[in-house]
């Protein structure tokens, strides 16, 4: 048994809400839930999810707020919009482009801004092309600004290479239901296998049959069901976001957080972060929903991170050089390449701004340890990555003057996460 003893009452409590992720599962799949009606907690209220709320809203999709609940009454209704803009909105644009082939009554322009227009679509666009879709891309193949046409959808196993993203998957899992017919799916090369297991818990919720084998690394999953509202559902707090704040207490001296968990469990694979903050002397206690979250000096030369199951709350992980270690490397970092920003490159590059030694590859990244000047400024280049904003925000108190270019970036994900972090 782990008991734990505060003397003083925890002042600093952590409070975030919804997965990102999990609020544009929920929200596509409760659209297509034909004149059902799902009920929403803990949203998340990020750029992202009401780009989604937004598209949704204009295919007669009825969303509406009361407290501090969403319901959706679903309505499968075939896409009527000439033009369809989702900024860069990922997690909207890649069912969205699917659907534009297959699901519409005429042809369809899919447009991003310059952000969406760098990061491929590629091998989404293959599957397409194979289950009989036609796609125009007006400036390079594989990149948004596209011309979808309308086509009839040919089934068949659909074989989705998952090399850079594992979210083409998990996009094709979401809207393939609505076409009333068993499907079976082949994934290869799979980069994030956490967030494939967590669409198919969502979808399961949904009345979604499903069937997976694991071979060699290769997934094959076979989908029968047509979907039916599970009525209510709850969203998770976002994991990813939260991983900030817990870097946090590794800058701070005798601090203990606190964090009250929404939902009971969490399926989120970046939960997985907290076998990386053992490492560095952050320790976890559970308590039903209850994290409290305490500091315990620890002496660190080198960390080496495998970062497969955690893309995203990782990128905090190389900042970790400003206090008393000496190297960090980490791996399983392909992914990275193909985000809102090459983040290899991103924060590869604002680490030597700071003095870093750095060397990296497709896939690692080596920081050494380095000499700070706390009385120069320090210009943050965010490369309209909200993730380089957040995890540089980390070190601004080694910075007399710390300077961020394009500081609204972070609404995508987390609107209020400078004035929360700054509350530390």
């Amino acid at each position: 048994m782990n008991i734990l003893f505060f003397k003083k009452k925890i002042k600093e409590k952590i409070s975030v809400l919804g997965s990102k992720s999990i609020s544009n599962r929920v929200l596509m799949i409760s659209s297509l839930c034909n004149k059902q009606i799902t009920k929403i907690e803990n949203l998340s209220n990020s750029e992202d999810t009401k780009i989604m709320i937004n598209f949704l809203l204009k295919t007669k999709v009825k969303i509406y707020k009361k407290e501090n609940f969403f319901y959706v009454l679903g309505k499968i209704t075939k896409i009527k919009n000439k033009n369809i803009f989702l900024k860069n909105a990922g997690t909207v644009i890649r069912p969205i482009f699917f659907l534009s082939n297959f699901f519409t009554v005429k042809n369809i322009n899919i447009l991003g801004n310059l952000s969406m227009q760098k990061r491929t679509i590629k091998e989404l666009n293959n599957v397409s092309n194979s289950l009989g879709g036609k796609t125009f891309f007006f400036k390079k193949k594989g990149y948004i600004p596209s011309k979808n046409y309308r086509s009839k959808i040919k089934h068949k196993k659909i074989k989705v290479n998952c090399f850079k993203s594992s979210q083409y998957a998990s996009s094709l899992l979401i809207v393939l239901p609505i076409f009333k017919n068993k499907n079976f799916f082949f994934l290869t090369n799979i980069s994030s296998y956490f967030y494939i297991l967590l669409t198919l818990k969502i979808i399961k919720l949904f009345n979604i049959k499903i069937k997976k084998k694991l071979v060699n690394k290769n997934i094959f999953i076979f989908t029968k069901g047509k979907y039916k509202s599970c009525k209510n559902i709850t969203i998770e707090n976002d994991f990813s976001s939260l991983s900030y704040f817990f870097f946090k207490l590794f800058f701070l001296k005798k601090r203990v957080f606190k964090f009250i968990s929404i939902t009971k469990q969490i399926h989120q694979g970046d939960v997985k972060i907290l076998n990386c903050l053992k490492k560095i002397g952050i320790f976890i206690f559970k308590e039903n929903r209850n994290f409290y979250l305490f500091f315990k000096k620890k002496k660190i030369k080198n960390l080496k991170v495998n970062c497969k199951d955690i893309p995203d709350s990782s990128m905090s992980i190389p900042l970790l050089i400003f206090k008393k270690i000496k190297r960090i490397k980490i791996f399983n970092i392909r992914s990275w390449n193909f985000k809102e920003s090459n983040r290899i490159f991103s924060i590869s590059n604002e680490l030597k701004k700071m003095g870093c030694k750095i060397k990296r590859g497709k896939n690692w990244l080596i920081i050494k340890k380095f000499f700070i000047n706390n009385n120069k400024k320090f210009f943050l280049k965010t490369y309209n990555d909200h993730r380089i904003l957040m995890c540089f925000f980390l070190v601004k108190k080694y910075f007399k003057k710390f300077f961020v270019c394009n500081s609204t970036c972070v609404k995508k994900t987390f609107e209020n996460f400078i004035f929360e972090i700054l509350k530390f």
